[in-house]
């Protein structure tokens, strides 16, 4: 999928009336298009350029308010409101004016014949294919409602999990950095004061203090060239790097084999499986097809993998249990409980508990890591500025002590 781009436009609507704006959209064609369904006649529109530093406007439709949407939605459907009518309520209330262009332009859609999971498509950096599949499943059953609100509380729950991993990854990088920027502090803007009192001894001075001084000058000569460079090859390597995908199952497959860490992300990935797994089978779309979903949703490309395996084995034949078992990835606990699930014929409800089971084993893996960091990340800290301190202060204890 393109990556989107903010395009600046001007036009006018049905009315005559001159309107302009911004839109997000994976490219100019669909920008163009998203327009033309929501009646805006085009005077001009552009990509609007953007800098190495500059971010982003922040007019990005999040998961968590597309779930709210859908909830929404689901509850005015649920009334008896038309569907047209329940989106343009929805859109009169809505804050973010991204998310209000793409519920009027979905409704004009479906007013001009197009069914809802039809128009969802146009919008795919927003509605990804599992929702479309789902309300299409819904559509058809003529349970759309319903299938609203399941997939509102998927989201809702696949985003709380993505929250609680971030957690895990964010509070110790946060210590890290912070501890960083402590230690570059006091290397750019102290250690110069002191070198200049250091100076004044005409002394030799301790191998500690020599190397502390040495690294501040450094930076003090070099710093912005360095930093220049790092950020210009981060810029680099976020715009034009595309990694093998040989090389990317070998770096997921490095990080869920992490001490402690990979143990989280790994029961992350199999509580998306089972969730993901278990509202596709709920809606009634068969296992080949529901398992083209999981295999996306997992977050981890050796999970993604075995859960094409998975679908391969079944497609010959076999069982879900035992096409689960031959990938090696999944815990024999897993196993077993789809195996009574699949044998009982309450495949789904046992997904759910095995979701609901390792979601709550994410929530107390994340508190213990934090607890666990905790007094680590203190040594870590400790040990950089104390020990700047220390090598700073050591030629004056030697100073006081041959003055004495």
């Amino acid at each position: 999928m393109a990556k989107a781009a903010i395009y600046h436009w001007q036009g006018s609507n049905a009315l005559g009336e001159i309107q302009k704006g911004d839109l997000e959209a994976p490219s100019l064609m669909l920008a163009k298009a998203q327009l033309r369904r929501q009646g805006i006649q085009l005077a001009s529109i552009q990509k609007k350029s953007k800098s190495l530093f500059q971010k982003t406007q922040n007019q990005s439709i999040k998961p968590s308010e597309i779930a709210m949407i859908l909830e929404q939605l689901a509850t005015l459907i649920q009334a008896g409101i038309p569907i047209v009518q329940s989106l343009n309520l929805i859109a009169e209330i809505e804050s973010n004016p991204q998310a209000k262009q793409v519920l009027l332009a979905i409704k004009t859609d479906i007013a001009n014949g197009t069914s809802f999971s039809q128009a969802l498509k146009h919008y795919s950096q927003y509605f990804n294919p599992l929702i479309c599949h789902l309300l299409a499943a819904g559509e058809q059953s003529g349970t759309l409602d319903s299938m609203l609100k399941r997939i509102a509380d998927y989201t809702q729950k696949t985003e709380q999990l993505k929250k609680k991993v971030r957690k895990a990854l964010i509070y110790p990088a946060t210590i890290l950095v912070v501890a960083l920027v402590i230690t570059l502090g006091l290397l750019v803007f102290i250690v110069p004061t002191f070198q200049e009192v250091f100076d004044s001894f005409n002394a030799p001075l301790p191998l500690a203090t020599r190397v502390v001084i040495h690294i501040s000058t450094m930076l003090r000569q070099y710093g912005g060239f360095i930093l220049g460079s790092l950020m210009v090859g981060i810029y680099t390597l976020k715009r034009f790097y595309r990694p093998k995908a040989a090389l990317s199952m070998k770096i997921d497959g490095l990080f869920i084999k992490l001490p402690i860490l990979g143990n989280i992300l790994s029961k992350a990935a199999i509580a998306r499986f089972a969730h993901t797994l278990a509202t596709t089978l709920g809606a009634g779309l068969p296992v080949l097809k529901a398992l083209d979903n999981v295999a996306q949703a997992t977050g981890n490309r050796v999970f993604n993998a075995a859960v094409s395996k998975i679908r391969d084995e079944i497609a010959k034949g076999q069982k879900i249990q035992a096409a689960m078992r031959y990938t090696k990835v999944f815990p024999p606990l897993v196993v077993q409980m789809v195996a009574m699930g699949e044998n009982a014929g309450s495949l789904e409800s046992m997904l759910s508990k095995i979701a609901d089971l390792y979601e709550r084993d994410v929530s107390h893996a994340v508190d213990n890591l934090t607890t666990l960091l905790e007094p680590i990340l203190m040594v870590i800290l400790g040990g950089l500025v104390g020990g700047l301190v220390i090598a700073l202060y050591l030629p004056v204890f030697k100073l006081g002590a041959v003055v004495h």
